[in-house]
């Protein structure tokens, strides 16, 4: 009887669950029940454990940084350097680095209450301290993953890291609002100076920064600030955003496309901080796209530079797992990476996720064959104590068991 090629792709779970230790246990439990050739790829959607991930599959060198965080303390980073040419994205060369924003900006470094206060007052300085230390490994590619922050300063506090000093920056959102071309002089010598690299910016949202369905309009239930508040700092952070405009080159368009002022070049600037991905990192990312970054779909590009196609290819089934499999899970994130990669080459998907919200017509449309739930106890949701007593520890065996579930449903080995 023919042995199954198994793909196992998940992504982190909550609960302290990586990507990487998600996949082990998996592979665990698919191992104890048969004898199949199991490969793993553990993903990222361009947020959590995106340095682990990429790691794991190309390997590479860690190093060890000190970044402030949102309000001024340092906390640790790190920096993925992996040398020569490396995977997807398009570009091949003298190496490429990788960081996650979320080790300067992330929710994980502040208190509750300390969240409120970063959303209008808290920097993103910390992640361009990374970039910085991305620079210095020489690398000629970097990846920059940018999920979910507790600051909303469009990158204002990035660009102080790399000595621009106008009296605005730095000092988080609410002083945006009297920012002025000024502020930002030094801008035009930041892009030259980074005109050779390849800077892809992996986001893990595709939410723009401004507008109804921007990244401030979630400000008063993710930061806690008042309705006021929030508009506050979205109208400080537009008008951030409409000066960073003003002195970023941007490609022109025909002339047939131009506005009535005869240029279509101010109005592409205008509509900057209303794409898709802007708003990425509270801001983070418009402002990497400023210093002429590539603006991506993360988990796309991570799948691209971690080689999931062809590992798809070689397998007859791929398993990947997430914390809920619901509409947003099918729509954007390592589920929907993962099931795209594999409908495009016919190869079925199977989800292993905490909860299970989805339909069946739902995950079929986009190629997932099945599904199955961890959770089993009614009432509430709550991913940092559903698995009590044993946490972490109970959901990775957890993992192991349904793995062999799936590989007896799945495998004739």
């Amino acid at each position: 009887m023919s042995r199954v090629r198994v793909l196992l792709s998940p992504g982190a779970f909550a609960g302290g669950v990586s990507a990487v230790t998600a996949a082990r246990a998996m592979a665990s439990g698919w191992h104890a029940r048969a004898t199949d050739e199991v490969m793993c790829l553990p993903l990222s959607d361009g947020s959590r454990d995106l340095v682990d991930v990429v790691a794991a599959s190309l390997g590479g060198e860690l190093v060890s940084v000190t970044i402030p965080d949102p309000l001024g303390r340092e906390v640790p980073g790190t920096v993925l350097h992996v040398p020569g040419g490396t995977g997807g994205l398009g570009r091949l060369g003298s190496g490429t680095a990788v960081v996650e924003t979320g080790q300067a900006i992330g929710g994980q470094l502040l208190s509750r209450e300390e969240r409120c206060v970063a959303a209008t007052t808290g920097t993103s300085e910390g992640v361009g301290h990374l970039l910085r230390a991305a620079l210095e490994t020489g690398a000629d590619r970097i990846v920059v993953g940018v999920g979910p922050g507790c600051v909303h300063d469009g990158g204002a506090g990035l660009l102080r890291a790399f000595g621009l000093d106008g009296p605005p920056l730095g000092r988080g959102a609410a002083a945006l609002a009297a920012v002025r071309a000024a502020d930002l002089a030094g801008l035009a010598g930041l892009r030259a100076e980074l005109a050779g690299l390849d800077l892809v910016v992996a986001c893990s949202t595709d939410e723009p920064l401004v507008g109804l369905h921007g990244a401030g309009a979630g400000l008063v239930g993710r930061a806690g600030l008042e309705p006021g508040q929030a508009q506050d700092v979205d109208r400080a952070v537009g008008r951030f955003a409409e000066v960073l405009g003003t002195v970023t080159p941007r490609r022109r368009l025909l002339p047939l496309l131009a506005g009535p002022d005869g240029g279509a070049e101010g109005a592409s600037r205008a509509r900057a901080a209303t794409r898709p991905y802007s708003g990425a990192g509270g801001g983070v990312a418009l402002t990497l796209e400023a210093l002429g970054g590539r603006l991506l779909d993360g988990g796309g590009a991570v799948a691209d530079l971690v080689g999931l196609s062809a590992l798809v290819g070689r397998a007859d089934l791929v398993v990947t797992g997430c914390e809920r499999l619901d509409a947003d899970a099918v729509h954007s994130g390592v589920v929907a990476t993962v099931s795209a990669v594999a409908l495009r080459q016919g190869i079925p998907v199977v989800v292993v996720a905490r909860e299970v919200e989805a339909s069946r017509r739902e995950l079929a449309r986009v190629g997932i064959v099945g599904s199955y739930a961890l959770r089993t106890r009614p009432g509430p949701f709550s991913a940092a104590s559903d698995l009590e007593p044993d946490g972490a520890s109970a959901l990775v065996d957890r993992l192991a068991a349904m793995s062999a579930r799936v590989a007896r449903t799945w495998s004739p080995a």
